[in-house]
């Protein structure tokens, strides 16, 4: 079932839970897993699309729904082919301030299939560097 979340909270884990925005299911508290919250760039204040499944039998009575997998609403206008037609100029990933793109507009266009996302790591450790490509032919 894809409902509206509205993200509430964000834990120092990473972790997210929300409230579902509408239909039969309004106000019920929905769980974010951290790795979800990370790969979408989501956090407490976001409006997301999400796929509900129950959540495990014993969260169930606190929390009813888990989100392996949300979308960012973009509130940037700007259509996802837009968006790959502007990193088709590059012959090689760039990061949002060179692509000169808003990050919702780039996550949008990743959801839809329509760009490649690129996390680097300069070391195990170091914080990843998120890069954007039209393709996998320049990455």
């Amino acid at each position: 079932m894809e409902v509206k979340v509205l993200i509430e909270s964000q834990i120092s884990s990473g972790t997210g839970f929300g409230s579902v925005t509408e239909g039969e299911h309004a106000g019920e508290m929905v769980y974010i897993p951290a790795k979800t919250m990370l790969a979408t760039q989501a956090s407490a204040g976001d409006t997301v699309t999400a796929h509900l499944t129950p959540n495990v039998p014993e969260k169930r009575g606190e929390v009813p729904w888990r989100a392996p997998f949300i979308t960012r609403e973009d509130d940037s206008g700007i259509h996802p082919q837009a968006v790959r037609a502007a990193l088709s100029a590059f012959d090689y990933p760039v990061s949002a301030e060179e692509a000169k793109m808003p990050l919702s507009a780039l996550y949008a266009a990743h959801s839809a299939g329509m760009i490649v996302r690129v996390t680097a790591h300069e070391t195990p450790s170091s914080k990843p560097v998120v890069m954007w490509a039209a393709n996998m032919g320049v990455v």
